[in-house]
């Protein structure tokens, strides 16, 4: 077996990340004389993985950061001209949790909208992890959405395993007041008034990330935040130049079946409106170096479709170059009513409805690999029951952007070409 050969830094939602690169045969990666787990748990042999991940050579790397995550007291420190309110003050009917009309499960993703913090790897962390329906596990013990508190107790993890791994559990207790500006919640909210788990849930991981915090929170890797709340692996595939949509389907339908998170960025280009929160422009609407979780994978009469969500939670700006939002704006995006209407057996599958403000869209996989930024990023939960989630089917989506089912095999593909080795920005 092989050591650490060396690490590789990358820039993910704004901070430096190393990525700690393994020698094996054909480029696999090991640790310590242990197999690794996303090798086992997609059944493949070491030597096979790279191809079947579609990797490069020496393109598998683990998530290299060494986090100094534990349990702290005192009120986490906000930025200038935020304070701290108790929900009373907020709102006349406050809940921990409070299931919204079109959602599935209390906790719903679409509870997660990014504020004005640029985290916005934790905020796509936290809505992948209510994807698996577990929100209400973060925290200790079971708790009564209409009952009143002055504190709660969220669960998170120690990056204390093997290879930069989440394996040890500790509390973090917080109080539930909220950072506010103008009397609004400034950082995470949710979509639904008077719901605040997602605050609470983002004020714990601000007090156990670090002594800095909800400032330190600026910038990171959307698999790193999931280890933090849920435990697991993770891995960053650097990807081959030559692959095609067609395969990139085939991977991440295996992926994702297996109960495995799939995050993504995409390349940066020029002349694209910024992000708000300073993001570099990509193609057709979407920005770089921003966080892109993938939510389902459709497949009907050869359509290859993704569809991702944006943590902002916002609808598509404009459909006209250079506009979106943050949104895909090319085809099959919610701009694209002529596609969906071409093929109404696609738009039946996805429950595709029209524009929603759910930072939810549509991708062909061919323009998924044509513009991924190097690679994606893989999280695997330790959790057996959380494995066992198939994340290709629907995503019980709220909104009209709709939320797909998995479709199953097919055959035929439009083309697909490059996921591109060029660019820096990942999903984080």
């Amino acid at each position: 077996f092989f050591v650490f050969s060396h690490t590789k830094t990358i820039m993910f939602c704004g901070r430096r990340s190393k990525k700690r690169q393994l020698a094996g045969t054909n480029g696999v990666m090991f640790s310590g004389g242990g197999e690794p787990a996303l090798a086992r748990i997609l059944g493949y042999s070491t030597s096979e993985l790279p191809t079947k991940v579609g990797a490069k050579d020496w393109g598998i790397f683990y998530v290299a950061d060494n986090y100094d995550i534990r349990a702290r007291t005192g009120e986490p420190t906000v930025g200038y001209g935020v304070e701290y309110l108790q929900p009373s003050k907020l709102w006349n009917n406050p809940k921990l949790f409070s299931q919204g009309t079109l959602e599935d499960t209390p906790g719903h993703f679409s509870d997660i909208n990014q504020g004005t913090l640029g985290n916005c790897w934790l905020m796509a962390a936290m809505s992948a992890v209510a994807r698996y329906g577990v929100s209400t596990q973060l925290f200790c013990s079971p708790l009564q959405a209409s009952e009143p508190r002055s504190t709660v107790c969220v669960k998170l993890y120690k990056q204390d395993g093997e290879n930069g791994g989440f394996k040890s559990s500790f509390q973090q207790t917080v109080s539930t007041t909220i950072p506010c500006k103008n009397g609004r919640p400034t950082y995470c909210r949710s979509d639904d008034a008077g719901e605040y788990w997602p605050c609470v849930v983002e004020k714990a991981v601000a007090s156990a990330f670090s002594s800095g915090g909800y400032p330190a929170l600026e910038g990171g890797m959307t698999v790193v935040g999931m280890g933090m709340l849920v435990g697991g692996d993770s891995y960053w595939i650097q990807t081959k130049a030559d692959l095609t949509g067609h395969e990139l389907y085939d991977i991440w339908h295996r992926l994702m079946s297996k109960g495995i998170t799939i995050c993504c960025g995409w390349k940066e280009v020029a002349g694209g409106v910024e992000g708000r929160n300073g993001e570099p422009s990509a193609r057709d609407g979407l920005v770089s170096g921003h966080a892109y979780t993938c939510f389902g994978l459709v497949n009907v009469d050869g359509h290859r479709l993704a569809q991702f969500r944006n943590p902002w939670g916002v609808g598509v700006r404009g459909c006209e170059t250079g506009a979106g939002g943050g949104e895909w704006t090319g085809t099959w995006s919610d701009c694209d009513q002529s596609t969906w209407d071409k093929y109404p057996a696609v738009k039946a599958a996805c429950q595709w409805n029209g524009k929603a403000a759910d930072g939810m869209f549509w991708m062909s996989l061919h323009d998924v690999a044509v513009n991924l930024s190097r690679g994606y990023q893989v999280f695997i939960p330790h959790d057996e029951a959380m494995r066992g989630v198939d994340l290709t089917g629907r995503s019980g989506g709220s909104g009209g952007s709709g939320s797909g089912d998995s479709g199953g095999s097919g055959s035929g593909d439009s083309g697909g070409s490059g996921s591109g080795d060029s660019g820096g920005s990942g999903s984080g």
